[in-house]
């Protein structure tokens, strides 16, 4: 019904450019490609924009495929940034993926490495480190922002034409590279790795049986959670206490993604052995808790 409707709205007013959180657009987004399978309308009645500007969070491969599919925009701007440091980069259709130009007038940007200090210029990056610096009254000063990336060179190709020169002297540039490891990104949302063990071996408790070992493998918006359970002891049907365990602790992983329809967890039991192989074959980040 509200595809529907929306598909009335987008018909009455032709609007040319759609904003919002990246997650709002895909939700919108697959709700409108459904619509029009079952309309039977196809990708050819579905709206064509101009302009497409998110920002928020980070976008998947996924998720950029759903938002092409619906909306087909010419130009597609990303803003960067966080509740604490404000919104201070921009990615522009013009810039290759992942980079993100701001103005240093705006924040001072610096790269730490993980031996805590800062990365000197031309070093490789490290995790973001953010200080506004037009907030008098609230300053914000050296906040790590948990992501990641490294310093990049502004090239004059990456700018609009009609930008101004005097004020692309200001400008800087970062290529984005995730966050630092310490978080797992889900659609909208990002879930410490302390948290997930925390709700992990709680699940565990809950059904008589300890967590030895614990690895997430995050692809897109899926995470792979695999566990290696204690001997649940003589007398007691290990297999039952396993996998009634796996059965809550997925209800409870999947309950936190009430806003990231898109993402979910799969819950698996396995073997020390398996998990110990399963790391050394990895070809993908792997966060693991030993």
């Amino acid at each position: 019904m509200l595809a529907a409707l929306t598909c009335v709205v987008l018909g009455r007013f032709q609007p040319n450019v759609v904003c919002g959180a990246a997650s709002s657009l895909v939700n919108l987004g697959h709700d409108l490609i459904t619509h029009a399978k079952e309309s039977g309308g196809g990708e050819g009645s579905l709206p064509k924009m101009r302009k497409l500007m998110h920002g928020g969070e980070a976008v998947t491969k996924s998720m950029q495929e759903c938002i092409d599919t619906a909306f087909s925009p010419t130009l597609v701007y990303s803003f960067f940034g966080s509740a604490e440091t404000g919104v201070w980069a921009v990615h522009l259709p013009s810039c290759p993926p992942g980079v993100y130009l701001y103005d240093r007038r705006l924040v001072h940007l610096e790269f730490m490495k993980g031996d805590g200090s800062m990365c000197e210029e031309g070093e490789e990056g490290g995790d973001l480190i953010v200080t506004n610096l037009l907030r008098y009254r609230f300053p914000v000063v050296r906040y790590h922002s948990g992501d990641k990336g490294r310093a990049e060179k502004v090239k004059s190709e990456w700018l609009p034409p009609s930008f101004p020169q005097l004020e692309a002297k200001h400008l800087s540039a970062f290529l984005f590279e995730g966050r630092n490891g310490q978080s797992i990104a889900m659609g909208p949302l990002f879930f410490t790795v302390d948290f997930l063990i925390d709700k992990v071996e709680k699940g565990a408790a809950l059904n008589g049986v300890k967590v030895l070992r614990v690895q997430f493998v995050a692809t897109d918006n899926t995470c792979v959670v695999r566990i290696v359970f204690d001997d649940v002891g003589d007398g007691v049907d290990a297999a039952t206490v396993v996998d009634a365990a796996v059965t809550h602790i997925q209800a409870e992983l999947t309950s936190l993604l009430a806003r990231a329809p898109h993402a979910s967890f799969s819950v698996k039991s396995c073997s020390l052995a398996d998990l110990t192989s399963s790391i050394s074959s990895q070809k993908i980040p792997v966060l693991v808790r030993m």
